[in-house]
């Protein structure tokens, strides 16, 4: 299926900040020093996203021009903000929507560093084949239990590649009401961890991960599915997901699965990073 109409692309920002304000913690303008992640509304579709260890998943903005230009004075806006909260460096990911050569001069212009992209996917609820097979005799699937959730941190954290203080992070994650989260098994041993956020007709795939020492054996794709039917089940119409895309230094694994479970690129989300 095409998705030719700007909306959807404006639809997988807004799912996206969405997921995020539903886990994270209001930021009140002292920024705390565990392991959460705090959101402040800095319009109706832009989100700061900050935390005090210094990745940049934790400390970025989303939405930037989608409501008003990017111009200099909003950046320096930013710029205000991340420095108040300590933070030595922070990302704006921009939306294809808004980044254009005058957008793009005006971040250089006020020393951001494009770093990368990240790739938006998006699958349609009538493409999910609701019929297929998710397990096998090594690999099981179930929602989540509380019990579950020590050790799906400790597989986030672990296959991120984050600072142990973000174990706090992904329990509150697992531990949010508006998202839900399934276990991957392989052999009956906890190995995998995939969740699935859902407002509307819209639903957001994220934190998924597999334990290294069980990788290859199909968990990933078996959490996708599983989280597939249950977005068809409550009624949406749309999928979102997002991967690092691939580079010949990274081959993004996570990129392939989600090209081999039949998700269409919507498009590369521009990192720039500005470093105080």
């Amino acid at each position: 299926m095409s998705f030719p109409d700007d909306q959807i692309k404006i639809s997988a920002e807004c799912i996206e900040m969405d997921a995020v304000k539903n886990f994270c913690k209001p930021y009140k303008g002292d920024l705390p020093s565990d392991g959460n992640i705090y959101y402040y509304e800095f319009s109706p579709e832009c989100l700061i996203v900050l935390s005090a260890s210094n990745i940049l998943l934790g400390n970025r903005i989303l939405g930037a021009g989608l409501d008003s230009p990017i111009t200099g004075d909003l950046l320096k806006e930013f710029i205000s903000i991340y420095k108040k909260a300590g933070r030595p460096k922070f990302m704006i990911q921009t939306s294809p929507l808004v980044l254009n050569e005058k957008s793009k001069a005006v971040l250089e212009e006020n020393k951001f560093i494009h770093k990368g992209n990240w790739a938006k996917f998006v699958k349609s609820a009538e493409d999910v084949n609701t019929e297929s097979v998710i397990e096998t005799n090594e690999v099981k699937i179930r929602k989540s239990d509380e019990k579950d959730f020590k050790v799906l941190s400790e597989i986030l954290t672990g296959s991120f590649g984050f600072p142990p203080e973000m174990s706090v992070m992904c329990l509150a994650l697992l531990n949010s009401e508006g998202w839900t989260t399934f276990t991957g098994f392989l052999n009956d041993k906890i190995s995998g961890s995939a969740s699935v956020y859902i407002k509307g007709e819209l639903a957001e795939l994220g934190a998924a991960a597999t334990a290294e020492s069980a990788r290859g054996h199909g968990i990933q794709s078996a959490l996708i599915k599983s989280r597939e039917l249950f977005a068809v089940k409550n009624n949406c119409k749309y999928l979102f997901v997002e991967t690092a895309e691939p580079t010949p230094e990274y081959r993004a694994p996570s990129y392939r699965n989600m090209i081999k479970s039949g998700y269409t690129e919507l498009y590369r989300r521009p990192n720039y990073v500005f470093n105080f």
